[in-house]
C-alpha cells in the first residue's frame, strides 16, 4: 500500500476550500441577482398601482363635474380648472350643507386635489380646459417617482428618454401631449394625462 506524502495532503485539503469559496461566492452573486430582480418588480408594481389611481382619480373628476346641477352657461365646467399646487379649504363645505354651482365646483376641486395627497406619493392634479373645444378637459395627475426607489437602481438612458418624451408637451397633430404650455409635468415627478368631456 502507497501512502501519499504529507505535501500531497495539504494541497487536496486547500483545493476542496477554494472549491466551498468558489462555490459560496456563485451562490452569493445569484442570491444578489434574485434580490434585484425581486427589487425591481416590486417597484414596478408600485407604480403600476400608482397609475391605475391616478386613472381612478380622473374618472373621479369626470363625475364630479357631471354631477355639478347647473355649471356657468357662458363656460360650462370653467370653474373645474385648477393648476398644481394646494389649495386653500373653499369659503363652504358642501359635504355639510346646500351649495350653488359655482361654490360647489370649488369645493369638489380641493376635495379632489386632497384626496390625491392622500392617495398618491406627493400627489397632485391639474385640470385643464382645451383651448379649441370648451367641452374638452385634460386631467393631468402626477406623483413622487423618487420615493420607495432604491439609490443604487437608478434609470437606464432609455427610461430617461421615455420619461422626457411623455412630459414634453407637444403641439404636432397627432402627438401626444396636452398641447397646453401650463400643462407640462411638473420636474422629478411621474404624471398620467386623462382626456375627459363631461
Amino acid at each position: 500500500m502507497l501512502k501519499h506524502p504529507f505535501g500531497q495532503r495539504c494541497r487536496s485539503r486547500g483545493t476542496s476550500l477554494l472549491e466551498a469559496l468558489v462555490a459560496l461566492l456563485v451562490l452569493a452573486l445569484g442570491v444578489l441577482g434574485l434580490t434585484r430582480v425581486h427589487v425591481s418588480s416590486m417597484l414596478e408594481s408600485r407604480h403600476t398601482t400608482a397609475r391605475s389611481i391616478a386613472v381612478s382619480m380622473a374618472t373621479d373628476m369626470l363625475e364630479r363635474m357631471r354631477a355639478n346641477p347647473a355649471p356657468a352657461a357662458v363656460n360650462p365646467y370653467a370653474a373645474y380648472t385648477a393648476g398644481f399646487g394646494k389649495l386653500d379649504a373653499p369659503k363652504a363645505l358642501c359635504n355639510a350643507k346646500k351649495c350653488q354651482s359655482a361654490e360647489l365646483a370649488a369645493f369638489d376641486v380641493w376635495a379632489w386635489k386632497a384626496l390625491l395627497q392622500a392617495e398618491l406619493p406627493e400627489g397632485d392634479g391639474a385640470v385643464f380646459a382645451s383651448p379649441e373645444d370648451p367641452t374638452q378637459f385634460a386631467v393631468l395627475i402626477a406623483w413622487d417617482m423618487s420615493l420607495g426607489s432604491p439609490s443604487g437602481l437608478a434609470p437606464s438612458a432609455n427610461d430617461q428618454q421615455l420619461h422626457t418624451a411623455a412630459t414634453a408637451v407637444w403641439r404636432a397633430p397627432d402627438t401626444q401631449g396636452t398641447g397646453i404650455a401650463a400643462a407640462a409635468c411638473p420636474a422629478k415627478r411621474i404624471c398620467h394625462l386623462v382626456f375627459i368631456r363631461p
